[in-house]
């Protein structure tokens, strides 16, 4: 499918998204998610574990990961370094932009700030994007996946955002790929341009 159809799709899909929440359509569905998580996973191990993964890729922890990985990639790649650096602090940006643009109230009173969109959820796709696009590694791909839908269940389960929250977190990320993936496609034709 051609990336312009994709890229609208993605953002017309993040507007529905801030209308349908800001307008009340989502809630029925993130109430039923919340309650089919507490349902099924009524574990106190369980719950502990999420806990723990939440607690140990907080945002701020992926930040300082992000930070280190960025910081080795200086001196292997300056350029690399420059365009992921760039990145990076554009996703944080953006997603902090959007949760005091949107300023959605969490589901709990138990958690302060406002939830959309999951910040945890934002900022370990970030990490793990990051460590991709570095390592090209496919079996990190699927440790990858299972962080995210994990972080996502944990933010979701404890009650700290809403499964549309989260949504958006993965809406975010992917639009921000996307935006890479063409900063580096440029990045090189102008490299093969300038050779010529």
């Amino acid at each position: 499918m051609n990336k312009i159809y994709v890229s609208i799709l993605l953002y017309s899909g993040l507007i529905l998204l801030i209308l349908s929440i800001a307008n009340g359509f989502m809630f029925n569905i993130d109430v039923y998610v919340h309650h089919f998580l507490k349902q099924y996973l009524s574990n106190d191990s369980i719950a502990q574990t999420l806990n723990v993964i939440a607690h140990i890729f907080s945002p701020f922890n992926c930040l300082l990961f992000v930070l280190i990985i960025l910081a080795f990639r200086f001196f292997i790649n300056k350029k690399q370094f420059m365009l992921y650096g760039f990145w990076s602090f554009s996703v944080f940006f953006i997603g902090t932009i959007l949760k005091y643009t949107v300023g959605r109230s969490r589901p709990s009173l138990q958690f302060d700030g406002y939830s959309f969109p999951s910040m945890h959820v934002l900022s370990v796709s970030l990490l793990v994007s990051l460590i991709i696009f570095i390592t090209k590694n496919n079996w990190f791909k699927s440790i990858g996946i299972v962080l995210i839908v994990t972080m996502m269940g944990s933010r979701i389960y404890v009650n700290a955002h809403y499964f549309s929250d989260t949504l958006g977190s993965l809406i975010i990320i992917t639009i921000m790929i996307m935006s890479l993936k063409l900063a580096e496609e440029r990045g090189g034709q102008y490299e093969t341009n300038k050779k010529r």
